[in-house]
């Protein structure tokens, strides 16, 4: 079950929602792989067609181009050597320079967000759940 976020800031009123985790069909592959483009669907799909170990999950990521915060879609694989390999998927504006923040952390306020309009730092809440 994955988890809504708002981050809120109280300087300037920048508000996001963020349906973050993962849901009960994120274990179908064909249920998640348009999360990603062509590329990285391929790369996906020679994973798991070879037996990978996978998971994928939404996480809070920024924008090192745009700054825009969303929630961003990672694959994450464990191969038959045990390696593991991580995948995710582009911002709206078509960047891949994420900086991905794990979204518990930032609740628990380990990890510290800050506007993308002002600079001041967000607020994060749970306000609730999706599936």
């Amino acid at each position: 079950m994955g988890m809504l976020v708002n981050l809120k800031c109280n300087k300037c009123g920048y508000e996001t929602n963020l349906g973050l985790g993962g849901g009960r069909t994120f274990n179908r592959l064909e249920s998640v792989i348009s999360f990603f483009d062509k590329e990285i669907q391929t790369k996906i799909r020679e994973l798991a067609d070879g037996g990978a170990t996978w998971n994928v999950y939404k996480e809070i990521g920024i924008c090192e181009k745009c700054g825009k915060i969303s929630a961003i879609a990672v694959f994450k694989a464990t191969d038959a050597s045990g390696k593991t390999i991580e995948y995710h998927s582009r911002c709206a504006c078509e960047s891949y320079s994420i900086d991905l923040k794990d979204f518990m952390q930032v609740l628990d306020g380990k990890e510290t967000i800050y506007c993308p309009a002002c600079g001041d730092i967000l607020e994060a809440t749970h306000t609730g759940y999706w599936d």
